[in-house]
């Protein structure tokens, strides 16, 4: 090649690598074709212009005329470092490694493959080498500012948190905005929980140019840690904006409308989500537990069962299949779902707890208490565990561990409404009524529609003396107001049921207490001698636990209907399609009730009768049945018209067998027992103070108190020292627990 030839080659590439360097490509491809022209065998043009091929997103042949150069001239340590680059972009890691080692074996001072082998080791998941390849790189040279920077984000992947301190620190160093090292720095602060500092790095990683779609997914996942479910929203659409949105995007959208209450964008993100990707567990997932929320138990159980086809051992699939069974009561089901659940993961908190309620519902208190203890364990800042647990010892009556547990439940989650709730039913069973009020009101302050509190509050307020039938009524008001928010009364036809007029007129049940229930000495009379020539009887039960008094009012049904599990629109659905006529409400604000059905209005005429001694607070229910002396003429406080029936509105009748009436006990023991065989919620300091007069007047009497608190040791000494300030000694105040069998609580009478 005679001189000017190489010194034309030599002008055109300074040019090309000068073009190269400030990133004007194509220029620097025309040069490099051109000098290829002029000689084919010059490796350092070829090398180039394979590198400019790659980096133009036509790595294939970029590779090609790499390997081409390196055919050339096979000791060229920046080739073979350039080749690994190319070969990691085409996804071939172990190539791009062998091409790295190639490039340090020929130049062990050579920084650039050692920084490059780095980020493919880390790629590969082998962390020790990918941190010791990164460190070779910082002796070398430790004033680059993307060496420490990577070296943080190996060391974050190695659960190295320190050592991603002190790497990030130093890159920051050298480079305050370094892109890489904010971003990570975000991600380290996120897993130390410092969440207001990772949102402060995330978004100044964005702002210096590190990829926005990766530091929105950390925010979306930071934002969901914190429930700030709006912000999420945002976030989520911001990708969507970007065209960037995928399963996993729409899923945190789904969660984020669950979480503001708006159930249909939640439905509806979740579906794009599935349509993204019909086989994302993580949406299936979601998905199964919306529908848990929804009520669709069964829906439910089918999405799990598709998760479970993609992921055989995905413990939060087994979670929801177990809360759908539990769901729909079929405690056999549930149970072995959460224990295969725990078979795969026995550190999982919420299966732990779902469990325990299980095991609850089945009455094996011993394996109850196991599982809440293990989920508060594994999880100390699980505040549903403790609130749920505390709940459950409500229910044993174990009053001082259930206070333990609930005011560490509001310690750790002040603003979940459920604990104020859990909190208001304790202090309620304790006697406290003053704290259960101001329990239920803050559980209202967070949320002021919360149907819970606001009928327990009303419920349990109706026998305090020191607040007014006004105030009490009012909170009844409010009550109703809420479960009538919303929903529009439905406007039915009676064309057809008026023309008919051979037509049975349907009467529909509402009640938890079609079991072995007081309602039910009550209700069955009627059941048993109404004029079936004119009436038909339809049921919808709440009740959790049938026993042989369900069966009883399921015979006795024309349309038995059980409801436990059923969403009120599906409910209401039933009884318009079952045409009934009038629709008794037998609960009130009592434990299960459905209020929420009449607020539907679903029947013509609603009524409220039995279950329950006060207006409901609902406008449309007709009618409550009461009778003179029960609710005296002048009755001003009612949001229902009152029918009072002549003589009494309920007729008592005592099931079979029930064992005859004994002597009177005074006959042998020369004295008077008294004896109050009711929930100890009704006994306070009046009343108290009344039975200790009737005490201190007959001389050698004594009571005989009877609930089911009184299996906790510090309620029996309450209760004692109340009577005692009355000058009434403990030894005539006897306190039995419940019984299990109706006839044992019957014959000690």
């Amino acid at each position: 090649m005679d001189s000017e030839t190489q010194s034309l080659i030599e002008k055109k590439f300074a040019e090309a690598t000068q073009l190269h360097s400030s990133g004007k490509l194509e220029g620097a491809m025309l040069l490099y074709k051109e000098i290829h022209e002029l000689d084919n065998h010059h490796a350092d043009s070829i090398h180039l212009m394979g590198l400019a091929f790659h980096q133009l997103g036509e790595s294939e042949q970029g590779a090609q005329l790499i390997r081409l150069a390196i055919s050339i001239r096979p000791n060229e340590a920046p080739y073979y470092s350039n080749y690994g680059s190319v070969s990691k972009g085409l996804g071939d890691l172990e190539e791009a490694l062998a091409a790295f080692k190639k490039a340090i074996e020929i130049d062990p001072v050579y920084l650039a493959p050692y920084f490059n082998m780095g980020e493919v080791l880390c790629l590969l998941g082998r962390l020790d080498e990918g941190e010791e390849a990164y460190r070779k790189a910082a002796e070398l040279n430790a004033e680059v500012p993307d060496i420490w920077a990577n070296l943080g984000v190996c060391l974050l992947s190695k659960e190295d948190l320190e050592g991603t301190e002190e790497a990030l620190g130093k890159a920051l160093q050298l480079q305050p905005s370094s892109p890489t090292a904010l971003y990570t720095l975000g991600r380290l602060r996120s897993k130390q929980k410092r969440l207001d500092e990772a949102k402060t790095y995330l978004h100044q990683a964005m702002s210096a140019g590190f990829n926005e779609k990766e530091c929105l997914d950390q925010l979306i996942a930071i934002s969901e840690q914190f429930k700030d479910y709006e912000v999420t929203i945002d976030y989520v659409n911001r990708v969507v904006e970007m065209g960037l949105a995928n399963a996993d995007s729409y899923n945190s959208l789904s969660i984020a409308y669950q979480g503001i209450g708006d159930f249909e964008k939640a439905k509806d993100a979740v579906e794009v989500a599935l349509q993204h990707d019909p086989k994302s567990v993580v949406a299936l997932c979601t998905s199964a537990a919306f529908l848990n929320e929804m009520g669709e138990f069964e829906a439910s159980i089918e999405q799990s069962q598709k998760t479970l086809l993609e992921d055989p051992n995905c413990v939060i699939a087994y979670h929801n299949l177990g809360a759908s069974n539990r769901g729909l009561l079929k405690l056999e089901e549930a149970e072995e779902a959460f224990k295969k659940g725990l078979s795969i993961d026995p550190d999982y908190a919420e299966v732990h707890n779902n469990l325990a309620l299980v095991m609850q519902h089945k009455g094996d208190t011993d394996a109850m208490i196991h599982h809440f203890e293990r989920a508060e364990a594994l999880k100390p800042d699980y505040a549903s565990a403790f609130s749920n647990h505390g709940s459950a010892m409500i229910r044993c009556g174990m009053l001082t561990k259930a206070k333990e547990l609930l005011e560490k439940a509001v310690e750790i989650d002040p603003g979940m409404v459920a604990n104020w709730f859990n909190l208001g039913r304790l202090y309620h069973e304790l006697g406290d009524a003053e704290n259960s009020l101001a329990s239920y009101n803050a559980g209202l302050r967070l949320e002021p529609g919360n149907e819970r509190c606001l009928a327990a509050r009303a419920s349990t307020q109706i026998g305090r003396a020191d607040v007014s039938d006004d105030e009490v009524f009012e909170m009844h008001v409010e009550s109703g107001e809420a479960l009538e928010s919303g929903v529009e009364p439905m406007d039915i036809d009676l064309g057809d049921r008026l023309a008919d007029v051979g037509r049975k007129r349907r009467l529909g049940f509402v009640s938890a207490d079609f079991k072995t229930h007081s309602v039910a000495f009550f209700l069955l009379p009627l059941f048993r001698n109404l004029d079936r020539s004119q009436f038909e009887i339809y049921c919808y039960s709440s009740v959790e636990s049938p026993d042989e008094v369900t069966a009883q009012f399921e015979e006795l049904s024309d349309g038995w209907r059980s409801i436990v599990s059923v969403p009120d629109g599906k409910a209401v659905e039933q009884i318009l399609a079952d045409q009934i006529d009038i629709l008794f409400d037998l609960s009130g604000a009592t434990a299960g009730n459905r209020l929420r059905l009449f607020a539907f209005k679903p029947a013509p005429v609603q009524a409220a009768w039995l279950g329950y001694a006060h207006s409901t607070g609902l406008t449309r229910i007709d009618y409550r049945i009461v009778d003179a002396d029960t609710d005296p003429e002048g009755m001003t406080r009612n949001t229902e018209e009152l029918a009072r029936l002549a003589g009494s509105f309920i007729v008592y009748a005592p099931r079979e067998g029930t064992p005859e009436v004994a002597p009177t006990p005074m006959i042998e023991k020369g004295s008077v027992t008294f004896g109050s065989y009711n929930n100890l919620t009704k006994l306070n300091e009046a009343s108290v103070a009344l039975f200790s007069k009737v005490l201190s007047e007959v001389e050698g009497s004594r009571i005989v108190l009877k609930s089911h608190q009184v299996n906790d040791s510090e309620t029996k000494q309450r209760i004692w020292s109340l009577f005692e300030a009355q000058g009434i000694a403990q030894d005539r105040v006897e306190m039995l627990p419940r019984f299990s069998d109706l006839n044992a609580h019957l014959e000690s009478y």
